[in-house]
């Protein structure tokens, strides 16, 4: 493509429509290969992973989001917090877990009903900061290819 696209420039003026197809062609072909470099097969391979965040006091935080960075391919796997602290990851959707390898983690922190008042009252759930920075966090969670990948983060003051 690039030989077409150099080849067009040695035109001269009289063959403006064949060098009008040569550009347009040469658009194309990269189009085209950008387009086949976004299929679902190019995707890594991703396997359920699942799990729970607690509190210090190892009750269930009620909301939020937890998030696993891939240390080896920088790919985000992503799930809400439920109401019970359970999370199911996806990274490309619906559901389907984490990649292989070593992921650091945090939880962002949600908006959770504050059992502490009445039932209309909301307020963040309790995360300390250093649980929302990758850097930071000290979460961690190894996908394996033969494994439940169930992981537990208890979320100290």
């Amino acid at each position: 493509m690039v030989l077409l696209a150099m080849s067009c420039h040695k035109l001269g003026p009289d063959n403006v429509n064949r060098r009008r197809a040569i550009t347009l062609l040469s658009a194309l072909g990269f189009l085209l290969i950008a387009v086949m470099g976004c299929r679902p097969s190019d995707r890594l391979r991703t396997y359920p992973t699942s799990g729970r965040v607690l509190d210090a006091d190892r009750k269930p935080l009620a909301s939020g989001t937890v998030l696993f960075e891939s240390v080896e391919h920088g790919l985000i796997a992503r799930g809400q917090i439920g109401a019970d602290g359970q999370v199911k990851l996806e990274t490309y959707g619906d559901g389907d877990g984490a990649v292989l390898g070593r992921h650091r983690a945090v939880v962002i922190p949600g908006i959770s009903a504050n059992v502490d008042r009445d039932a209309n009252s909301r307020r963040m759930a309790p995360v300390h900061t250093r649980y929302t920075r990758f850097e930071d966090s000290g979460l961690e969670f190894e996908v394996r290819e033969a494994a439940e990948n169930v992981f537990e983060f208890v979320l100290s003051g």
